[in-house]
């Protein structure tokens, strides 16, 4: 016996073709934002999206005076009319500190023959002296004229942090293993010489880290 045939009226074709380009449309649409809040946390975020937003969205640097580890005082203002690249981490880190500091060590050899900086700011400054962040940037072949490292008064640099990232955290002595003390982002900045944030990427990937050196070259050639 064969089976009863369907009464449902089929659809226009024209009708059939409005349809699946609406749902194309709102695709295209939502798509950029859906994108952008899936990586809006934690060091993932998308390096495209938000290196193609503008400095009023990522915001300025707060002024800022430290102690470079040659014991000269380095501010902002020293960094005028320079693209650099900025870091946070503390020599004690037996978290993921070692491997942004690897990444910034391939930005210097990555970015020979430009004016960029590199610039590390240290999360434990009454440890990180100026003598204890020489020893550690001897250690990572860190160039004295390209690769600034910075401590200072601790009130300084939390004044500074909320420029790049939430607080930092630090745990009360005793409270959790050193090493592990401190809890930062590990995102690299990308700031022009205006002081103006340009560009937000993972310290912890390769592929973002390709993309940092193409941004810095970039910026670079806006001079």
């Amino acid at each position: 016996m064969s089976a009863e045939p369907s009464t449902r009226p089929a659809l226009p074709r024209g009708k059939l073709l409005l349809a699946a380009l609406v749902l194309l449309i709102a695709a295209l649409v939502a798509f950029p934002f859906l994108a952008r809040e899936s990586s809006a946390g934690g060091g993932g975020a998308s390096p495209v999206a938000l290196a193609e937003r503008s400095p009023e969205e990522l915001g300025e640097l707060a002024d800022f005076a430290l102690t470079e580890r040659s014991g000269r005082s380095v501010a902002k203002s020293d960094l005028a009319g320079t693209v650099w690249v900025a870091g946070f981490v503390f020599t004690r880190c037996t978290g993921p500190c070692p491997k942004v500091t690897g990444h910034m060590r391939k930005l210097q050899d990555g970015l020979v023959g430009t004016r960029a900086k590199l610039v590390t700011f240290s999360v434990d400054p009454d440890y990180d002296t100026p003598e204890v962040l020489r020893g550690y940037a001897d250690g990572v072949g860190a160039d004295p004229e390209r690769w600034w490292m910075l401590t200072g008064p601790k009130e300084a640099i939390d004044g500074l942090i909320p420029s790049f990232v939430p607080k930092t955290q630090r745990a009360a002595p005793g409270a959790a293993p050193i090493g592990e003390h401190v809890a930062h982002q590990t995102r690299l900045w990308v700031i022009d010489g205006k002081g103006r944030i340009r560009g937000l990427y993972s310290g912890e990937s390769d592929e973002h880290l390709e993309l940092l050196l193409a941004r810095v070259k970039y910026l670079e050639s806006e001079r």
